[in-house]
């Protein structure tokens, strides 16, 4: 948070973004732009919105699973098979992709524009519903998960699979103040986005087991302090393509600017996140 706070501030104060009014301003800071219908200082604020508050609605259910005696008893006849605890959870977790897929459907067939579908807080409430699925697996079946996690050939096919399932919506990713096209609005509300999702979870499964000591020592090493600046990378990145916008397109600009935003990234972690982390330890 605090680090999402200062980067805020420092595309503000530098003159990357222009100042977007106070009221913009507080519902950035407390991640109510996608529910009040404001745009997002940082362009890629609008993932953490539907991040941050589904946590805050995972949590609300597992506290509600956990408090409501009368609702596991009645549940528990009919899944007898799932810990009386995890019961209200996980019939939760199934019914929030139906949900989520009847407001994407009912969003598309009113004309709303791609951005609407995939920004939006409310058509994407199942965000966290698959890695709530597998970290209840995990724990559940660890024997099985295990397994799983062994087999070799999984992460190939799961990356092979998330390419097809993706080439099946190009228009998710051409022009995203489009309506999206007619043929394709049951597919994407109730067949894509659930597939995406359990293949990302099969995916981290596949990779669960993965450790950098598997790569050559300088890749090693390069990837371990990219991951340690990732999220300082995630909200810098756009405002380094802003400045690099007036060049010409090509190879040579795209690696300035891959390169420009790791070590911008860089310099945020630095800057930003450690001390908050380090904070987080004294506290």
């Amino acid at each position: 948070m605090p680090t999402y706070w200062l980067a805020t501030a420092f595309v503000l104060l530098f003159g990357l973004v222009a100042w977007p009014g106070g009221i913009t301003f507080v519902a950035n800071l407390v991640f109510l732009q996608n529910l009040v219908g404001v745009g997002s200082v940082l362009p890629v604020a609008w993932s953490l919105v539907i991040e941050v508050w589904s946590y805050m609605l995972y949590a609300l259910l597992a506290w509600f699973a956990c408090g409501s005696s009368a609702a596991i008893r009645l549940l528990g006849r009919f899944v007898p098979q799932v810990h009386s605890r995890d019961c209200l959870l996980i019939v939760a977790l199934f019914a929030l992709p139906c949900l989520a897929s009847l407001i994407r459907y009912d969003l598309a067939m009113q004309g709303a524009s791609v951005q609407q579908i995939k920004q939006g807080l409310f058509p994407q409430l199942d965000a966290l519903v698959y890695g709530g699925l597998l970290a209840w697996f995990q724990r559940s079946h660890r024997v099985c998960f295990g397994r799983l996690a062994g087999v070799t050939w999984l992460a190939p096919v799961c990356l092979l699979l998330m390419a097809l399932l993706t080439a099946s919506v190009p228009f998710l990713f051409v022009d995203v103040q489009s309506s999206v096209p007619p043929v394709s609005v049951g597919w994407l509300a109730f067949g894509f986005y659930p597939f995406a999702g359990l293949l990302a979870s099969v995916f981290l499964l596949s990779v669960w087991n993965f450790r950098y000591a598997c790569l050559p020592c300088c890749l090693g090493l390069f990837c371990r302090r990219l991951s340690r600046c990732s999220y300082s990378v995630y909200l810098l990145h756009l405002s380094v393509a802003s400045l690099l916008a007036p060049l010409a397109t090509g190879v040579a600009q795209f690696c300035l600017y891959l390169f420009g935003s790791i070590l911008v990234g860089a310099v945020g972690w630095r800057l930003m996140e450690r001390p908050f982390t380090r904070l987080r330890y004294v506290l």
